[in-house]
Order: C-alpha cells, then structure tokens, then sequence
C-alpha cells in the first residue's frame, strides 16, 4: 500500500482516531520538507507550522485532520506552510475519514497537494490586466484497483462522488465504459490497459445526464499471485475545463478589443527589470514589430526630452506608492516625427509586499489632440462664452470669452468645483437646468437675466457631455432682445393700424350699402369676405406676421359657420406652415368653399359633412402639401353653369400663389376640392 501511496501524485497524511499521526507518503514528505514522523497528536507535532492567507497562524484545532476526526465527514484547508529550509509552500490540506464497517471512525486521511503552482498560475492570470477572475479549485481524489481479469473496478467513495455514483465498492468495467462519453469511449477503449498513465475524458452522470471532465492517473502493478492490477486515482477537472475555456474566449475578446481600439499593451517584471510589448505597441513606439525594447531604458529612451524626465519619475512613483500610472507623454519614432500616447498601468506586489510587475496599455492620442488643439483655437476665437464640467462639478474646460464674462483667470477655475467658483449662481434657473440637464443626459436652451452683469440678457445652451458632464455655451442677447421688443411694438402698431382699417373699411361699406343699390345677399358676401380677411390677419398677427399654421387658417376660417363646434367638420393633418401670402390666399379660398357649402352644399341641410385632411409628402428632397376638401350627405351636386369670383379665387389665384394645382370636383355626392403644392423649407 505504500507504494502505491508513494506512487500518488498527492501527498497523503494518515492518523489514528485519536489524533496520533502513523505516517504519510512521499509526496507528502516532499511537500512538507520533512519526514511524516508519528506523533501522539496532531498538536504535538513540532513540524506542524502554517498559515492562513491572511497571515494568522493555523490553530490545530483548524487543521482539516482534526475537523474531520472530531466528526466532520470532510474537510480542506489552504495553508501557508513553514519549511524546515525556511521557505514557505502553499499547499491544500483535504480530510476525510476513515471508517470501519460499524461507521465508526478509525481514523482520518489527508491529502496533501502542492499548490505553489496553481497560485502562481492564478497570480500570472491577474497580471493580463485582470483579463481572468478565476478560483480554480481541485476537486476530491479517488481511489481505484482494476481487476481486468474479472472486470471488476473496486473503488472508494470519492471515486463515487467524482463519478457521480451513489456510494459503492465496486463497479464494472462495462458500467463505467457506459458513463463514458460516446466521443471519448473510442479513445478510452483503444488506449488498450484501462486506468494506466494519465487520460482526460468526460464521463455522464447517470441521473442528471450532466456532463463532468474527468482525470485518472495509474499504474499497472503485479501482486503476489503474479496477477496484474491497475491501481490509480481519478479526479474532477470540469472547473479547470471550463477556466481554460473562458480563458480563451477572454482573450480572444480582450485581442477583439485591443485591435478594434488600437491599443498596446506591456509588461515590465520588476524583479528582473524585462519589458515585453506587444506588437502594436512596438508600432506606436516606432520598434519593429517582433523586436520590441526589453528594458525600460531603451522604452524610456523613445519618449520626447520634454517629457522623459516626468514619465520616469512617474514610474517611480506608481513602483513606490502602488498608484496607478496614469500619464500622457509623446514618442519620437526613428523617423522624426512625434506621436502623443496616453498611457495607463497598474503595479502588482508579490507575497513578499515587493513591487513585482506593471503591466499595461497605451493609445495613440495624436489625432485627438491635434482635434482638441483646432477645436480649442475655435473656441478662444469664438465670442459666445464655453465652460464644461465633468460628473463631479470641476470645472474641465473654459475659453477667454469665460474669462473675459466672469472677471476670472481660467487658472483660477479649472479643477474646482463650479459651484465654488461661481457662488452666486445657486438657487437660479441656472443651476435648475445644469442639474436637469446632468440627470435626465437632454440638451435645453434657457434665456434669461445675467446675475452677474445686471441689465444684460443671455442665452445659455446646455448639451451632456459623452463619459459624464455638461457643455454650456452662453452669449449676451441683450441687443437682440431689443431688436424683438421693438419688433413686437410695430407689429402691435401694424395690427392695430390693419384692424382700424379694416373696421374703417366695413363702416364705409355699410354706409354705401345703405342706399339699396346693392342686394342684401352681396352686402353679406362682402362682409363674409372682409372677416375672413380680417381673420387671417389676426393668424399672422399671432406668428409676428412671418407664417402661420395651416390648422389654424382652417379653423379660423370655419368658426363663423359653427360647423366645428357641431361635429359636422373634420380636421385631420400634420403640422404645415405657410408664407403670409399664401395664408390671406388660402384663408379667403377656405372661406368661399365654407360659404358655398353652407349655402348649396354639405352645410345647407342637417346630414351633410365635410372632411379636410392634408398630408406633407417628402420626396426627392423636396416636400409637398396635399390638401383635400370632400363634401357629403348635402344635396345633389350639379357643375355650375360658370365660374363665379370663388370659383376663379380657388382655382386660379390660389393655385398660382402656391406654385401648384387646384382642382374642383362637382360630384354628385359632394364637392371635393384637391390642392397640390410644394412646401417651402419655412
């Protein structure tokens, strides 16, 4: 059995129920670097000096041994160990007990494994940059003895637990043949001596159809009847299967990543002083691709005079403190020219708290700062004052146009908190919106009272910045908001002048009228004539006379008719705006279509109805208005005998003034009237 416990890749630490240690294997030996003596007591044991990861030592009471003597049925445990050469080994103490047929405890196992590598593996895993998070953790070790002649395989019960099968002695060769995965048997069957040498292979949980990667390790040793036994271990490596796997796609994510950003990367060992790039990185610092520096010198000795003395001392600084190397410097490619880089890096520390490598990436900011360096001149050129902040409030950004406003040296501001800078703003619509705009991430547009230059009006343009922030740009209105008062004055004084002329011009009509020369029924039209006039006058009026809706020419033009208010009209389209010509045109075209249908057509009786859409076309680059005036339920229409002032008013003027076609349509069931229009960009 010794040899066989030699012959193991662990090592195995065996005691008594009481706690007195009988021996160990070889392995064991070897990883605690002294002789596995026998002892009365784990805790007698002199030898026995470990630590956890965080630097207590291990109490024995804490040793997996002991847990699982004291009824634990298993037990394991990362320690730091002591050895007698006084260097220090990781290795993973994992109990189990021994029991007799009765169940009771006989005494306990440990198996001991040497995980200095696996820690150093998951140290250099974090080094990628933190690319790969992963614990990977062993899982049981179990015991196997092949019988080929008999195929029989006698196991123990963690060979059970790896296996997925419920606590057995022994199994058959044909059993475990079918738990084998289909395109593993093959291999499995052609390797001839089952359970010798090392083989990986996934086996299927009888149960739960879960698929597991399995290990086995063994030899083939002949027994004293001269019968040949295979005899071995096995354990579970599912975890370590699925580590690699995500390693790889990590890394071929991260690869994606650099390549789509452009971004080099590095690794200095701060112990031995090597210095490895990647290719990109040898390209932006002007290296051959596969003949990269090896030393920070020959790194150092590429970068601008200017800046080479701060990047060193910045090297120096990350080593000493832990901080994170955060810097922008140029590069001098052998050809001359210089190129900016912004670097960043972290430093790790080794076990002994020493500095033990930086690893990193860089960028190439040479077009960024060459944009920054355009749009900053822009922004010293320009008048309207700029000032950005980022997510915190510090001030990151302002022109002379700021300085000029605020009476302040950028200097002064840049890197403080604007509200520290800019007291006074607090509790205003200034401060309201830059928190609404920071919040909700939306442009706004504010005008508003300068607090700080009183009797000055400004407009401030707030935009989120990308990564976090807010950009303002703001200017002085003062003068334009003059301009629109005086503006409001005189069209308030046109208004008023239009409205007194055309109430001059009904009290005339009326006096004329009064003689009875002219028929009651023209009289009307003309005064119906005149009010829609006057109405689309009061439209334009509201829009400072520069355009009007088209929504409210029709309503306008329909409200004297009350058919609106009686659900008799429908009004359905878009948003259209029209010139002030074309809406007195279309306002007056509107009003001989509502005369004529309240008079012959769809108006004139109780059923009738009208409906008016309109539609804005895009196409070619150019839009189009299509308005639609459908009459039915009045009385039979018949085409007129001619064509009356409405008539020519829709058809012919209107059409001209839209630069389009009109149409009318006296169908039996109601007059429909069709425009088609081009649409200005207003």
């Amino acid at each position: 059995m010794q040899r066989l416990l030699d012959a193991l890749p662990v090592g195995l630490v065996y005691a008594a129920a009481s706690g007195r240690i009988l021996g160990g294997n070889r392995k064991a030996e070897e990883i605690f670097g002294h002789p596995i003596l026998p002892t009365e007591a784990i805790e007698e044991h002199g030898n026995w000096v470990a630590y956890h990861a965080d630097g207590r030592r291990v109490e024995a009471e804490d040793y997996p041994l002991v847990r699982v003597l004291k009824g634990a049925l298993e037990a394991e445990l990362d320690v730091h160990y002591e050895r007698k050469d006084g260097g220090r080994n990781w290795i993973r103490l994992t109990a189990s007990q021994i029991r007799d047929d009765h169940g009771h405890i006989v005494g306990g196992l440990v198996v001991v494994r040497d995980i200095d590598a696996e820690r150093k593996a998951m140290e250099e895993a974090r080094t990628a940059n933190e690319r790969l998070r992963v614990a990977q953790r062993a899982g049981g070790i179990g015991t196997y003895e092949i019988l080929p002649e008999q195929g029989r395989i006698l196991v123990s019960e963690e060979f059970c637990k790896v296996w997925g099968l419920d606590p057995t002695d022994e199994i058959t060769v044909a059993q475990a043949e079918n738990m084998l995965h289909p395109d593993d048997l093959a291999s499995v069957r052609q390797d001839g001596d089952y359970g010798v040498g090392r083989a990986a292979y996934r086996v299927i949980h009888p149960l739960t159809g879960e698929k597991r990667w399995i290990v086995r390790r063994g030899e083939a040793v002949t027994v004293e009847d001269g019968k040949v036994r295979h005899f071995g271990v096995t354990y579970d490596i599912t975890e370590t299967k699925r580590t690699e796997e995500a390693l790889r796609d990590r890394e071929e994510r991260l690869r994606a990543a650099l390549e789509g950003s452009g971004a080099g990367t590095f690794r200095w060992d701060l112990r031995t002083g090597a210095l490895e790039f990647d290719a990109t990185l040898n390209r932006l610092f002007g290296f051959p691709e596969e003949e990269g520096p090896t030393t920070i010198e020959e790194c150092a000795a590429r970068i601008h005079l200017d800046d080479r003395d701060a990047f060193i001392a910045a090297c120096e600084t990350s080593i000493a403190t832990g901080a994170d190397f955060d810097m922008e410097y140029r590069v001098v490619r052998p050809d001359g020219k210089e190129r900016w880089l912004h670097d960043r890096a972290k430093v790790y520390f080794g076990d002994d708290g020493k500095a033990a490598y930086m690893t990193g990436a860089c960028i190439d900011l040479t077009d960024r700062i060459v944009i920054a360096r355009r749009l900053n001149t822009v922004l010293e050129s320009i008048s309207d004052c700029f000032i950005a902040v980022d997510a915190k409030w510090t001030i990151s950004l302002l022109n002379k146009a700021s300085e000029e406003y605020f009476g302040f040296k950028r200097e002064e501001a840049l890197g403080r908190n604007i509200w520290e800078v800019m007291p006074y703003i607090h509790g205003t619509e200034l401060e309201q919106a830059l928190h609404r705009v920071m919040e909700t991430r939306k442009p706004e547009r504010l005008e508003m009272a300068s607090n700080h230059r009183p009797g000055t009006s400004i407009e401030l343009r707030f935009s989120p910045k990308q990564g976090g922030g807010v950009a303002c740009t703001f200017s002085d209105v003062t003068e334009r908001k003059k301009a629109e008062r005086h503006k409001e004055i005189l069209l308030g004084e046109l208004n008023h002048r239009v409205k007194n002329t055309m109430t001059l011009v009904q009290a005339t009509a009326r006096q004329t009228f009064k003689r009875g020369e002219v028929p009651e029924a023209v009289q009307r039209t003309f005064e119906g004539r005149l009010s829609a006039l006057a109405a689309a006058h009061d439209v334009l009026t509201r829009q400072s006379w520069e355009s009007a809706m088209l929504g409210e020419i029709v309503t306008a033009a329909l409200a004297p008719f009350g058919a609106l208010e009686e659900g008799r009209v429908t009004v359905e389209g878009p948003a259209v705006q029209l010139p002030p010509q074309a809406t007195v045109i279309f306002a007056m075209a509107l009003h001989e279509l509502a005369t004529n249908a309240a008079k012959y057509g769809a108006l004139s009786n109780d059923e009738g109805r009208i409906s008016i859409t309109w539609a804005r076309e895009e196409g070619d680059g150019n839009a189009r208005l299509t308005f639609t005036w459908k009459e039915n339920g009045g009385p039979k229409v018949s085409l007129p005998e001619g064509r009356g002032f409405g008539s020519r008013l829709i058809e012919s003027v209107l059409a001209a003034e839209l630069g389009g076609t009109v149409r009318l349509h006296f169908a039996a069931d109601g007059l429909c009237c069709l425009i088609d229009a081009p649409l200005s960009d207003g």
